[in-house]
């Protein structure tokens, strides 16, 4: 298909559906790997769903800790897609590597934010401007919660420059607020209710990169998807079906959160859950863009150019 033609199915003109539908064929095998979080849970939906059997799709499933292993993965061919971040997307685009996005995955929504910023319950510290200078916990460094964080302190009037970010798991967050041994951190869901024992919300950094931009999206090889454009397609349809389902189902998918990710039902059933993209929305997808080109010195492109095109 010549590119205007693929522009006008994956979404040249910034907003626009993946492809509606497809007849039942002989199951296809894909390797699909996430990560095991609510944001990342959207292929569990897909296939306890039925949506991924509907398409004619055979799913291989393998769970990952963090994105750079799974890029690592796909980029090695022991994957077909998996999902990635819109950081970890802008700094592959900028070094050349090969990958496309197939769709999209989590948003992140202001109006009901999963992330939110903390400080020790006697913290001095009352807004973004007074973490110029502090040290800040996050679960990854140059990633979304970093660069959104820095964004978040600039834009009120501080200086991100002289900060300090320290990588470190949830749990490891809880006691390092509980000792001050951090003068904050940014705590996703499911852990926010938990943190509260020992730190107190002062905001939702995220808010600062747009009310409501992509979080994540699913990748392959170029090369890999150029071959195997069924699948892809097939993969499309049920991950739009998928999304759809899941945010208008949302006590059904708490069940099926709790099964895969062995999570406690009054956590499953009390938490903010994560929203999925129904559509390709470039507008949606450019704000984590221009913030890595920002505070991670890479270069600035416009998302569009990594959709995959038939």
């Amino acid at each position: 298909m010549k590119r205007a033609g693929a522009l006008a199915v994956l979404g040249a003109a910034s907003v626009v559906p993946f492809a509606p539908g497809l007849a039942r064929a002989d199951d296809l095998p894909l390797r699909l790997a996430t990560i095991n979080i609510d944001s990342g849970a959207e292929p569990y939906y897909a296939q306890d769903g039925g949506f991924f059997k509907a398409a004619g799709l055979r799913v291989d499933f393998q769970q990952f800790n963090n994105g750079q292993a799974i890029a690592a993965a796909v980029a090695g061919g022991a994957l077909d897609i998996a999902t990635s971040n819109m950081v970890a997307m802008t700094q592959a685009h900028a070094r050349s590597v090969p990958f496309v996005i197939v769709a999209p995955g989590a948003v992140y929504v202001a109006a009901d934010p999963t992330t939110l910023m903390m400080v020790p319950k006697a913290s001095a510290i009352s807004g973004p401007r007074d973490l110029a200078g502090k040290t800040v916990a996050c679960n990854g460094i140059n990633g979304i919660p970093e660069y959104c964080t820095r964004a978040w302190v600039d834009k009120n009037g501080g200086d991100s420059s002289g900060m300090k970010f320290v990588e470190m798991n949830f749990a490891q967050m809880m006691d390092a607020l509980g000792s001050a041994r951090v003068d904050a951190a940014c705590v996703t869901e499911p852990f926010i209710s938990e943190s509260k024992t020992t730190g107190r919300v002062i905001g939702a950094p995220f808010d600062a990169c747009a009310p409501r931009f992509l979080l994540s999206v699913f990748i392959a090889t170029r090369a890999w998807a150029q071959a195997n454009g069924d699948a892809v397609r097939r993969f499309q349809t049920a991950n739009l079906q998928a999304a759809v389902w899941s945010n208008h189902n949302q006590g059904k998918t708490a069940e099926i959160l709790m099964k895969y990710t062995k999570l406690p039902v009054a956590t499953a059933q009390s938490m903010r859950r994560a929203v999925f993209a129904e559509k390709w929305d470039a507008a949606e997808a450019q704000p984590m863009v221009d913030l890595t080109a920002k505070y991670g010195n890479v270069p600035r492109f416009a998302i569009d150019d990594m959709l995959y095109h038939a």
